[in-house]
């Protein structure tokens, strides 16, 4: 999933006629800390944070004479787990996505990312949430699948968590679409991985029904 197919909404950036007040009033409607800026061929040419806008003490201020800052932005074609680590690593907000020519395409936010992330890991389907330690030299990602799909379950995704010391366990967490891991379990012990931790999800719809069930009960108690 690359980050161009993320652009569900089209994020109006700045132009440097644009005042710090106008700026401003255009963050605060957003309720974003930053603010693209593009020049009149539409190429990124800076961010605005909404403390430097706050602090400037003339929002008549045209943006081209306001200190601007190098902008951090990111490739269309990049993927989705890029963003999320360039997001998480620079600590902003709402990230800029250009073309090849450094045009300005839109932008994603927190929001987005993290319902992207949502979609790409399968955590808003129903079943269930298992960890597996694993030996370095016994991980082979292929032949856990296999172990689990061939034993009915289908594996919705899978993440690894690098061991902080060398030699130590990979802790691997699988999301499957069965509800009852009793069987999945006792297999993969079988083979010799250690499950440390199992959880079951319920799919969004199935959370809320449970929760109306739940109000009528009170209701009627």
């Amino acid at each position: 999933m690359t980050v161009f197919e993320l652009l569900s909404e089209y994020l109006e950036p700045a132009t440097l006629d644009e005042t710090v007040g106008e700026t401003l009033e255009r963050a605060l409607e957003r309720g974003h800390q930053h603010v693209a800026v593009v020049d009149a061929a539409g190429r990124l040419i800076a961010t605005v944070r909404l403390p430097d806008l706050v602090a400037c003490p003339n929002p008549q201020t045209p943006l081209r004479e306001f200190g601007l800052q190098t902008p951090l932005f990111i490739a269309s074609e990049a993927h989705l787990f890029d963003a999320v680590e360039f997001v998480v690593d620079n600590e902003v907000d709402v990230l800029p996505v250009v073309d090849a020519e450094g045009r300005y395409l839109g932008a994603l936010d927190l929001t987005g990312l993290l319902r992207s992330v949502s979609r790409a890991l399968g955590i808003g389907e129903a079943g269930s949430i298992i960890e597996i330690d694993v030996s370095p030299r016994d991980y082979a990602l292929g032949r856990l699948v296999h172990t689990i799909e061939e034993h009915g379950a289908r594996v919705l995704s899978v993440n690894s968590e690098q061991p902080r010391e060398a030699g130590a366990d990979v802790r691997l967490t699988v999301k499957m679409s069965v509800s009852d891991t009793v069987r999945i379990r006792a297999v993969l012990e079988h083979y010799g991985y250690s499950v440390v931790a199992v959880e079951r999800r319920q799919s969004m719809a199935e959370d809320l029904q449970q929760r109306v069930r739940e109000f009528i009960h009170y209701l009627d108690v």
